[in-house]
């Protein structure tokens, strides 16, 4: 009986979600500037995002979005100056209460997201020695958003937006992010 009120209460939120349901596939560029404890620099980054925003309710959506970034850090120790080329491969799901109507107007929202990041040249060059290490490590970050939607004479859609993220772990001081924080940003153009 009990996976029965179960089945009930999804198929309930399922038909309602329907009732609701407008989708939207978006294409654009992102750029972000993530803060580096360890470096104690702000290193910048830009890539692609692909997105899919799913109507919840009349006010409310979700978004999942799929982005690949590159970015490069100069840095130096010991005098020794060197590169580090940052490549970010992750996604982003998030939820956004549309203040108008959904897809028109402004829109706040709370996610999270997770990154690959493959630092080349993560340690500072050893003379003599070809690598300098690289770090590949998952980034996972909570954020907020701010954006908005804009007609287009053609019927599409363009959506500025601002997301800013934080590892949840560095309130209680224990950060595991090599970038604990970022604002990331983009413009994203509706396709259908």
């Amino acid at each position: 009986m009990k996976n029965l009120n179960y089945l009930i209460v999804f198929s309930l939120v399922l038909f309602s979600s329907t009732l609701h349901a407008q989708s939207l596939f978006k294409l654009g560029p992102t750029f972000m500037a993530a803060y580096s404890d360890m470096h104690a620099t702000v290193s910048p980054a830009a890539g692609i995002e692909v997105s899919y925003e799913v109507g919840i309710h009349e006010k409310f959506s979700a978004n999942f979005a799929i982005m690949g970034m590159y970015g490069h850090n100069r840095l130096e120790e010991d005098k020794i100056p060197y590169v580090q080329h940052d490549y970010h491969l992750g996604g982003q799901i998030e939820v956004r209460y549309h203040f108008k109507e959904r897809y028109k107007g402004n829109y706040v929202g709370i996610g999270m997201d997770q990154r690959l990041l493959t630092a080349v040249n993560f340690f500072p060059p050893i003379p003599n020695e070809e690598d300098a290490g690289t770090l590949e490590d998952w980034e996972t970050s909570v954020g907020v958003s701010y954006g908005a939607y804009f007609e287009t004479k053609k019927g599409k859609r363009l959506n500025p937006y601002v997301y800013a993220g934080v590892d949840p772990r560095a309130f209680g001081g224990n950060t595991i992010n090599e970038y604990p924080a970022f604002l990331r940003f983009g413009l994203n153009y509706g396709l259908n």
